[in-house]
C-alpha cells in the first residue's frame, strides 16, 4: 500500500481511490527480477497499480469465493507472472517466488511450464488428493532430513540470535478446491512441499519458532535441494527493502505534494525505478558483485563517472575506489562519495541517505546518474 491519506484534504476524495475503508492511496504490485548468483536485483518485469472504489462491496456481497480468478484482486499474482514469462522469453529458467498471498491453486495450474517454476510460501492447510490427511500434518509426519544454522537480526518481534533449524520435504498432490468448478482444471497438482522449522533449543522465551512451509515445482530430492529452495525464498526480503527505499527509508513517496490520481501513479512508476537502482547500488557494495555498471548506466554516464573519480579519490590507497572498473560497485562507490561518505571501509558501507549536506549541483549529478528513466 502507498498511503496518501494524510494528503486527502488537498488531493480530494474524488481524485483518488482507497486502499482500505478509510485510507486513500494506491496498491502497487511489482515483480522484482533478481540475478541468482549474486542475489542482485536487476529490473522490474511487471507492475500493476490499482485502487478500490470508496463504495466497494464486501466479499460476501460480491460472493468472492465463487468469483472467477480473473475477477479477483489476487489475479495480480498470476497476471504478473504470466507477463514476466512473456517479457523474459529468452531466459532459460525462471523461479517465481511469492509470499502467502500467492498460495493460489489457479497459479499452480496456469503459471508453471518447462522453464518456469513456482516457489510459494504456503498459507492454507490444503487437502491432499485421495488422502484423509492435509498438507501440514503430512509434512509434520515426514522424516527430518538435516539441520542448519542461520543468524537472525532482531526486530520488534524477534530477538537477535543464531537459530537452529531443521528441514523436511515431501512430494504431495494438492487437491483442487471445491470452490473451483471449472472442468478444465485438473483434480490435483503435484508439487514438492518443504518445511523448515526452528528447534526449541534456540527459541527465546515468549517467541514463536521460525516456521516456513514452501510449495515448489522444483524437484526436491535431497537436503541440498530443500536448502537451496529456502535460500531462494529468503531473497523475498528484497521486495520489502525496495518498498522501504520507496517510502520511509529513502524517497518518502507518501509525502508527495501531487494532487491527482494520474499524477500520483506516474510518480510511483518513475520512483520505483529510482528506488530499484538506489537499492541495487547499495547492495552491490555490500556483496562486492562484479555485475557491470552498464546494466543501469549509459556509456556517457560511465565516462562521466570516470571523470568524477579524479576529484573524488584521495592520494592514499585507502581513499581509492577499490572495486573493478565499470562495475556497479565501482559506480556505487563514486556516487556515495558525492553524498559525503568518507570511502573508508572502517566507517562502514554507505547508506541510502547521504551523511552531509551537498550542493544543488552535486544533487543534480546524483539525480542524472541514477534517474535514467
Amino acid at each position: 500500500q502507498i498511503n496518501f491519506h494524510y494528503n486527502i484534504n488537498r488531493i480530494g476524495k474524488d481524485n483518488i481511490g482507497s486502499v482500505a475503508s478509510k485510507n486513500a492511496g494506491v496498491f502497487c504490485h511489482p515483480i522484482l527480477v533478481v540475478e541468482p548468483d549474486h542475489s542482485i536485483p536487476i529490473g522490474i518485469s511487471s507492475m500493476k497499480l490499482w485502487n478500490r472504489a470508496w463504495n466497494r462491496k464486501s466479499k460476501s456481497e460480491r460472493k468472492y469465493k465463487s468469483q472467477h480468478i480473473t475477477e479477483k484482486e489476487s489475479y495480480r499474482w498470476l497476471e504478473s507472472a504470466l507477463n514476466t514469462k512473456e517479457l523474459l522469453s529468452n531466459t532459460p529458467t525462471l523461479t517465481v517466488i511469492g509470499d502467502r498471498e500467492s498460495d493460489i491453486y489457479e497459479e499452480f495450474v496456469l503459471v508453471p511450464d518447462d522453464r518456469t517454476h513456482l516457489l510459494i510460501r504456503s498459507s492454507v492447510n490444503r487437502k491432499l488428493y485421495n488422502s484423509d490427511e492435509k498438507l501440514f500434518e503430512t509434512l509434520a509426519a515426514s522424516k527430518e532430513q538435516g539441520t542448519y544454522e542461520i543468524e537472525i537480526k532482531g526486530n520488534r518481534k524477534r530477538k537477535t540470535r543464531v537459530a537452529k533449524m531443521f528441514l523436511r520435504f515431501k512430494k504431495v498432490k494438492i487437491q483442487k478446491p471445491n470452490n473451483i468448478s471449472l472442468t478444465d482444471y485438473p483434480s490435483y497438482v503435484e508439487m514438492w512441499a518443504v518445511e523448515t522449522r526452528e528447534l526449541p533449543e534456540s527459541v527465546p522465551e515468549g517467541e514463536e519458532p521460525i516456521l516456513w512451509r514452501l510449495l515448489t515445482t522444483h524437484q526436491v530430492e535431497s537436503f541440498q535441494d530443500a536448502f537451496q529452495c529456502v535460500g531462494w525464498y529468503s531473497q523475498r526480503w528484497l521486495i520489502e527493502e525496495l518498498f522501504r527505499v520507496l517510502k520511509k527509508k529513502g524517497l518518502e513517496i507518501e509525502s508527495t505534494q501531487l494532487g491527482t490520481e494520474d499524477g500520483l501513479k506516474k510518480m510511483i512508476t518513475m520512483s520505483l525505478q529510482v528506488a530499484l537502482v538506489t537499492m541495487t547500488l547499495k547492495l552491490s557494495i555490500n556483496n562486492q558483485s562484479e555485475i557491470k555498471a552498464a546494466l543501469f548506466f549509459t556509456e556517457k554516464q560511465i565516462q562521466f563517472i570516470i571523470l568524477l573519480l579524479g576529484k573524488l579519490e584521495g592520494k592514499t590507497l585507502k581513499q581509492k575506489n577499490p572495486y573493478p572498473k565499470e562495475t556497479l560497485a565501482w559506480a556505487a562507490w563514486t556516487i556515495a562519495r558525492l553524498s559525503g561518505w568518507s570511502g573508508y571501509k572502517s566507517h562502514g558501507p554507505p547508506g541510502y541517505i547521504g551523511s552531509h549536506t551537498i550542493s544543488g549541483f552535486k544533487q543534480r549529478i546524483i539525480l542524472d546518474s541514477i534517474f535514467f528513466c
